[in-house]
């Protein structure tokens, strides 16, 4: 797990990395648009952590926090644990992505993922 944020909390036994809270605001279709251009990378870390395990599924979920640039400056993963490693992954391919602009300041976007073997 990536601690770029540097705060911790617990929950339900699980650290959770929290970002620091952010106020801005990204165009959900924009947001949406940018995280297409790496929906391939982000499948292939899945993939290749598959091939190591044919029965991994799960659900992981990916925050960006996107400054006032459009720039991710940092990322936090929380799920489930059996997907850490497809999960670090997908922090390396989305961290490198440029959104619109936010308006009213820095922003996080939160990206959920649903994996299930076969689909």
């Amino acid at each position: 797990m990536r601690r770029d944020a540097g705060v911790v909390r617990r929950d339900a036994g699980v650290d959770v990395p929290v970002l620091p809270p952010t106020r801005g605001r990204i165009d959900p279709a924009g947001a949406q648009r940018v995280l297409a251009t790496r929906a391939t990378e982000v499948r292939g870390c899945y993939e290749r952590a598959l091939a190591r395990d044919a029965t991994l599924q799960g659900e992981l979920t990916v925050r960006l926090r996107v400054e006032a640039d459009g720039r991710v400056s940092q990322t936090a993963l929380s799920g489930d644990d059996a997907l850490r490693g497809a999960g670090r992954c997908m922090e390396t391919a989305l961290r490198g992505l440029v959104f619109p602009a936010p308006t009213g300041g820095a922003a996080t976007v939160t990206v959920p993922y649903v994996f299930r073997a076969g689909e």
